[in-house]
Order: structure tokens, then sequence, then C-alpha cells
């Protein structure tokens, strides 16, 4: 018998061992666990609302409100796909309708004559984008002003549809065990 067939045993061996070990029962701690981990999953998963994209209303320009500095590599991303303005304090008395037409508005929320600026204008007449740090994702003027929230410019995008498509809705994210215990701790906590 050659070296193959001891291999063969020992791949054998090592299939029954496996299979005698998935049998041997979990202690009752680990089970409980175990279980409330799949209701956990399993309950998250109703409560997630549907996945609700945005087709990008190409007559409307977008608005990309930022509180971060964007880089000029980023910049330059815009000004490929379309006429790009970024907003400055001496344009503060003019409503947005009035400036030089453009596809693209950058605005630094961060200045007070631009939230001020904000405050005057019809949004519903912009596709609204807020450019932030992951930090501020959970910031409280989000809710405000509504619009898709990215950390990041889209880079590779092959038409300019695809690139606001990117700008306007969220990325589809596989699922994290680790958040949606998280997720239901939290809810636990706070009720």
């Amino acid at each position: 018998m050659g070296e193959g067939h001891r291999k063969g045993k020992e791949e054998n061996k090592m299939l029954t061992y496996n299979t005698k070990m998935s049998r041997v029962p979990l202690p009752p701690v680990i089970t409980d666990v175990a279980n409330a981990v799949a209701n956990v999953v399993a309950s998250d998963a109703a409560l997630l609302p549907p996945v609700q994209s945005v087709v990008p209303d190409e007559t409307l320009p977008v608005l990309v409100l930022m509180t971060k500095d964007m880089k000029p590599s980023s910049l330059a991303i815009f000004q490929h796909y379309g006429k790009t303005l970024i907003w400055v304090e001496a344009m503060k008395n003019i409503p947005f309708s009035q400036l030089d037409p453009c596809v693209y508005l950058l605005v630094d929320y961060r200045l007070a004559d631009a939230r001020a600026q904000l405050a005057r204008e019809d949004l519903t007449k912009w596709n609204v984008v807020h450019y932030v740090s992951w930090i501020q994702r959970v910031e409280e003027y989000l809710e405000s002003i509504k619009g898709n929230v990215i950390t990041s410019i889209p880079k590779q995008s092959i038409s300019k549809t695809d690139f606001d498509s990117k700008l306007l809705n969220q990325p589809l994210v596989p699922p994290s065990l680790v958040k949606s215990i998280l997720k239901r701790v939290m809810y636990c906590w706070n009720n």
C-alpha cells in the first residue's frame, strides 16, 4: 500500500472525527446564547425597512453640503461630470437660483452664512447630498435637511448618471452580526 492509501485513511479518520464532534451536545449556556443570537438576527431582518433607491432627477442640480474639507482629487471628479460651483461667503445674499447655472453646488455647512442661506432656500429644487466625516454620520442636523449621507466621493463611475446615483444612494453592504447584536442591546437598554 502506497502513500496515497495512507493519506486517504487519515482523511477518512478526520471526517469521522468531525462527524462525531458535530453530534456532541453543547452545554446549555452556549445553546442559550446561540439561540438568542439566532433570534436577534431573525428579528432584525424583519425590522429592516426595504431598500429604497433614489433615481437621480437629471433636471435637478446636486447640492453637496460639506462638513469636512474636500480633496482636490474629489473636486476634480465633480468637475469631470459637470460644471461645479463652490459657494463662498461673498455669495451670501444671492439666492442659489440666481447663481451661475451649475450641475454641482458645493456648500461648506460649517460656515454660519452658508447655514443662514440654506434656511432661505427651497431645497426641493435640488438633489441634496451630505459629505461628512464618519463620526458625523449621526449628527442631528442631518435630520433637518433630507439627503443622502456620504463619507467619501465615489471614485469609479461609468457615467454622470452612475456617479449621481452613487451620490444619492447608500451602497449595499453585507449584514453585520456584531452591529445587529449591538443594536439589539441598545434597544433593550433604552426600553
